[in-house]
């Protein structure tokens, strides 16, 4: 019984000789899978950063970029706007659909991309100083003959200002700017003074009717590099 009692003494002894080498290869393993799993994670986690990194760009590259944004919105309000006024035949159709269709405007560029649209003139909707002094520069180069363009401006340095100036370019636009007799008839006269003062008529075409004041979040120009 005795050589038996060995050999198994023996297989034992061997069995837990083993057992630090056991051990040491699952460490070796863990440690490796633990070392790919950390590489993938760390990846992700750079390309992370990297996507929400912002882009560097110099201030003329931004401001140029607010621009062209900026030129964007107001040749897409400028379109709905006009398509607006070629589909009402009425008077009272045609300002309650323009109206509307400038609260559209605004409201889906406020609520969505922090984008705050309106139109300017001197005589509704008081601008604020910096847009009451760009109106006021718009309106001297008209009285000098000057030409007047799309501007931008920086505010705070957290925003941008874009405006551009609104000429009176559509023979639709004189149904309630023109002149009485020759563009509007008298009873559209008589409604457009007693339900909406604050329009001015007697222009022609061409004329200076007021301006776009659109001001865009820095972030979200930079963004859009």
């Amino acid at each position: 019984m005795e050589p038996i009692f060995v050999e198994q003494q023996n297989l034992i002894t061997m069995r837990l000789s083993s057992v630090p080498h056991l051990l040491l290869l699952v460490f070796l393993t863990l440690a490796c899978n633990e070392q790919g799993t950390n590489q993938r994670n760390n990846k992700a986690f750079q390309e992370e950063l990297k996507s929400r990194e912002l882009k560097r760009a110099t201030a003329a590259e931004i401001s140029n970029a607010a621009y062209q944004q900026g030129a964007r919105i107001a040749d897409v309000a400028e379109s709905l706007i006009s398509e607006t006024l070629r589909s009402n035949d009425s008077t009272m159709a045609l300002l309650v659909h323009y109206k509307d269709a400038i609260l559209a405007i605004s409201d889906s560029l406020t609520q969505k991309e922090d984008i705050q649209v309106q139109r300017i003139a001197s005589q509704y909707n008081a601008p604020n100083t910096m847009e009451g002094m760009i109106l006021d520069a718009y309106l001297y180069n008209i009285e000098q003959g000057l030409r007047v363009e799309d501007n931008i401006q920086v505010v705070e340095d957290e925003y941008f200002l874009y405006t551009r100036p609104i000429l009176l370019s559509e023979n639709t636009c004189l149904r309630c700017h023109g002149e009485v007799g020759k563009d509007l008839l008298e009873a559209d006269e008589i409604y457009l003074k007693n339900k909406h003062p604050d329009i001015q008529m007697g222009h022609k075409q061409g004329d200076f009717m007021g301006m776009w004041s659109i001001r865009l979040s820095r972030k979200i120009v930079i963004r859009a590099l």
